[in-house]
């Protein structure tokens, strides 16, 4: 069954939110069943760490996912024990809060390190946390096509090298925009990555505000879920025909001229409408 949450990351919904409390409440009254919430988040607030899973239940919304920021890319072993530390410390809040997929990224090129060297650090890394992450605490370790660092893991063959590096020890969340920053479609890469995606994020995207040069990659910003220029629809239809089965997490935001109530409400009964369900 296709469930659906809601990213709370960044502060996208604090305005008009007294707290991370009402906020919960009111994704639960709009019809989202889950939320995905940054480890930095729980870090950093001892007392949102303390009382979230009592606000969960409160609400019976479920931590469907922890999004991890770690830098995997490094140059020397002081450069890789910080990466591993970082990236341990977003894992262990997965396991602290009960979650059951740890959404890792935030890795960028450091300086004479190429792309592939790059990738081959974040599918070594990512995959020597299989056992005492995955094996002993059932958290799923989960890449995604990454747009904030295109040449590392957003194109299709990059995201697919470091699943398939790390053998069976990663899943894919697969992102319906961010293949946009490389020049690609979620819609024609959604095949050659359906048998390790995990869950999925839904956004939407105006038309590149900034085209690609040779020095940066296209910048869009972000647009109401439907008006844009990603095919959520089809990408929908394409994976309720394929069978997929798990969360889909709207990533998105309070949009100008609309309260968090009214953009919850109108964006998460499109997504019911997209999924039929």
């Amino acid at each position: 069954m296709i469930r659906f949450s809601v990213m709370t990351s960044f502060g996208w919904w604090d305005d008009g939110i007294l707290g991370p409390r009402e906020l919960l409440a009111r994704l639960a009254a709009h019809g989202a069943g889950g939320v995905e919430v940054c480890a930095d988040d729980f870090l950093g607030d001892p007392a949102l760490a303390r009382q979230h899973h009592a606000w969960l239940g409160e609400t019976g919304l479920q931590l469907v996912a922890v999004d991890v920021l770690a830098n995997l890319v490094h140059r020397g072993a002081r450069a890789r024990q910080a990466a591993v530390d970082a990236l341990r410390r977003g894992l262990d809040v997965c396991v602290e809060q009960g979650a059951p997929v740890a959404h890792c990224v935030g890795s960028r090129l450091a300086d004479g390190v190429t792309p592939a060297d790059g990738r081959k650090m974040i599918a070594d890394l990512l995959a020597e946390q299989y056992d005492p992450y995955t094996s002993r605490h059932g958290v799923t370790l989960a890449i995604e096509n990454y747009g904030l660092e295109p040449e590392l893991v957003c194109r299709r063959a990059d995201c697919l090298e470091v699943l398939q590096r790390a053998g069976n020890r990663l899943r894919f969340v697969f992102d319906t925009g961010n293949f946009l920053a490389v020049g690609e479609r979620a819609e024609d890469n959604l095949e050659a990555c359906l048998e390790w995606i995990v869950m999925c994020h839904v956004k939407d995207w105006t038309a590149a505000s900034r085209p690609p040069t040779s020095e940066a990659p296209a910048f869009f910003e972000a647009s109401r879920l439907g008006e844009g220029v990603i095919d959520n629809p089809r990408v929908a239809a394409m994976l309720v025909e394929r069978g997929f089965n798990g969360w889909v997490s709207l990533e998105s935001c309070r949009h100008a001229g609309e309260t968090v109530d009214q953009t919850l409400a109108r964006e998460l009964a499109l997504l019911r409408r997209w999924f039929a369900v």
